[in-house]
């Protein structure tokens, strides 16, 4: 990631999605990818336009003369993909144009809102794809987590049902085996400046896939909390004494914990998420 964009997103999350400099009085977006060839996720900063619901963008790369990173990312990868704007992060789908009259409509109105991608377009000698992002509808994530994930975001962080007395983070992984994009609400503590999850899944036998999601791409954890959405830092402990301290301030917590570990001799594996600095 480059210096200037490392500065940009970090001023992005600190600010609710306000960014100065030449974003200063511009909508800007965090569009947040898998690369084409490394497989690795990467987040770029992108001044955007509204269309109805959806999100507009351009592939404009300040025109030079070849289509940016992130657009053949997302031509690579068009299942994963996830957006942060404001304070609100989500999983979407893109539609790409490259030609036609929807292109040029989506085109327009990028252009008039900034003033810049007719210019950029005539300096690159290239037609400038533009990308539509669209929030995936809920339906397509688990339907009791969904509703949960909808109750989080209207709400602060304040949700009905089981979880009404929680502190819940939501909890963004790459699968395992999928490599799609997946949330799930977790309930949690603060441990100083960490986050703390067990991976409990109601004392069930096996782990739950979250838990297996950050196992294999620990790289790829994203936490949303009520206020802030952060790129995170991982240590998993199933064992030694750092496990047995967050597991008992778990325990403390939330005393369920007790009834799932009667259920299982699985040791459930205790997650701390730290804000990714650097």
């Amino acid at each position: 990631m480059s210096e200037f964009n490392a500065k940009v997103i970090q001023e992005f999350r600190e600010n609710k999605g306000v960014v100065g400099g030449f974003f200063d009085d511009k909508d800007v977006l965090l569009l947040e990818t898998t690369g084409a060839k490394s497989g690795q996720r990467r987040l770029s900063p992108l001044l955007y336009a509204r269309d109805d619901t959806a999100l507009v963008v351009a592939a404009s790369n300040e025109g030079a003369p070849k289509d940016p990173d992130w657009f053949r990312n997302v031509l690579a990868h068009q299942d994963r993909i996830s957006v942060e704007v404001g304070d609100l992060s989500f999983l979407a789908d893109a539609q790409v144009f490259t030609e036609g009259a929807e292109h040029d409509r989506l085109f327009q109105l990028l252009d008039d809102r900034y003033g810049i991608f007719a210019g950029y377009a005539a300096k690159a000698g290239r037609t400038i794809p533009v990308v539509r992002l669209e929030m995936r509808a809920l339906s397509d994530v688990n339907g009791f987590n969904a509703k949960v994930i909808r109750e989080f975001r209207e709400n602060q962080g304040v949700v009905s049902g089981r979880f009404a007395t929680m502190d819940l983070v939501l909890l963004h992984t790459t699968g395992a085996k999928s490599g799609q994009r997946r949330i799930n609400p977790v309930a949690s503590l603060r441990d100083g400046g960490a986050v703390v999850v067990v991976a409990s899944f109601g004392g069930a036998p096996r782990h739950p896939d979250w838990y297996r999601n950050i196992v294999a791409h620990p790289d790829q954890v994203r936490a949303e909390l009520p206020d802030r959405t952060f790129d995170a830092e991982v240590e998993v402990f199933t064992e030694g004494a750092e496990w047995d301290r967050l597991y008992a301030l778990l325990l403390e917590k939330f005393p369920v914990l007790g009834t799932y570990k009667a259920k299982t001799d699985r040791v459930f594996p205790v997650v701390s998420l730290r804000e990714k600095t650097g």
